[in-house]
């Protein structure tokens, strides 16, 4: 317990030698244990739904898309906007929502992914995952574009139709398809070299992201919102795809928000992106869209399957899609 306590307080005189000039950092380290450990985690209560416990046959989710933005763009792919429900998520990023949301074992559901956190933290839940990240990634847009994971999900779906399905589509998300906001240079690496210029070194490396820069005024909070808008109008009509193309009732939602300068009230503090156990309104306000059919699938259990990753293909693709440990 000792030894413990000892290289605990090595580890935090070590981060305030390192740090404590870095307005940044005690920023972060402010977001992370006052508003995220103290206020959301532990004197406010945790009211977020629970997916699995839902009525659904086909559960797609879109990454970081909050209530407000999918409410208001949904309109141009033929849906009435008042049929879009709110819900809460139990998450604000996605370790969150699937720790949460799967802490068990699923053997009547099939996961189809384009993201690499549900292999690294939930893999072995499920009946079957079909990692669309191994299969379909895009080495220019570093990342896996909604149409195949739209086409991956329905023949998934026809494959197994005695089984939930769970789609998790990777936008809006950054990176953003077919645009960039890093001197038009594509990917992860590009963004921490930007970041690098507009930090001049105050920040780690390891610590940089795309709303880092938004944050820092490398890159304009209006810029960042219009491609993180045009990431969700691309993956949009994918993911509605999926709900009327397969069998049962289908449901499109989010594992969680995202904020763009939004105040982590009641903190006089600005909120990028989406940091894990920040549980503000437009971190965990999600969208809630039914989708009816007089079919319904039958679903039942048979056993969870194992799988398997290759650790730096998943890291690299993490890092590829704004994720930093």
């Amino acid at each position: 317990m000792l030894t413990d306590v000892a290289r605990g307080a090595t580890y935090a005189v070590r981060e305030l030698r390192a740090h404590y000039d870095d307005r940044q950092w005690w920023k972060g380290r402010f977001r992370h244990r006052v508003v995220g450990d103290l206020y959301y985690g532990r004197l406010r209560s945790n009211n977020g739904l629970y997916v699995m416990e839902e009525d659904w046959d086909v559960l797609v989710l879109l990454d970081a898309a909050g209530y407000d933005l999918f409410r208001t763009e949904v309109g141009a792919f033929d849906i009435d906007p008042t049929r879009v429900e709110k819900r809460v998520s139990r998450g604000s990023a996605t370790p969150q929502f699937l720790a949460e949301n799967f802490p068990g074992a699923y053997p009547d559901t099939v996961y189809v992914t384009a993201n690499p956190m549900v292999d690294v933290h939930v893999g072995d839940a499920f009946h079957d995952l079909v990692s669309v990240w191994k299969t379909h990634w895009d080495d220019d847009e570093r990342t896996v574009r909604p149409e195949a994971v739209r086409d991956v999900a329905v023949e998934t779906a026809a494959r197994y139709p005695d089984k939930r399905i769970v789609v998790h589509f990777m936008q809006p998300h950054w990176p953003f398809v077919d645009r960039d906001l890093t001197d038009e240079v594509v990917g992860f690496g590009a963004t921490r070299a930007r970041a690098d210029e507009a930090f001049a070194g105050d920040v780690d490396e390891d610590e940089k992201n795309l709303w880092d820069l938004v944050e820092a005024g490398a890159i304009a909070p209006d810029r960042a919102r219009m491609a993180f808008t045009e990431n969700l109008r691309l993956a949009l009509p994918h993911a509605l795809d999926v709900a009327r193309e397969t069998t049962g009732r289908a449901v499109v939602t989010a594992d969680h928000g995202n904020s763009i300068g939004d105040r982590a009230w009641p903190f006089p503090l600005r909120i990028y992106g989406h940091p894990p156990g920040v549980r503000m309104r437009s971190l965990v306000e999600v969208p809630w869209l039914a989708f009816e059919d007089d079919e319904r699938r039958d679903v039942r259990a048979d056993a969870t399957a194992e799988t398997s990753y290759d650790d730096a293909t998943a890291t690299e693709r993490l890092e590829a899609l704004g994720y930093v440990d």
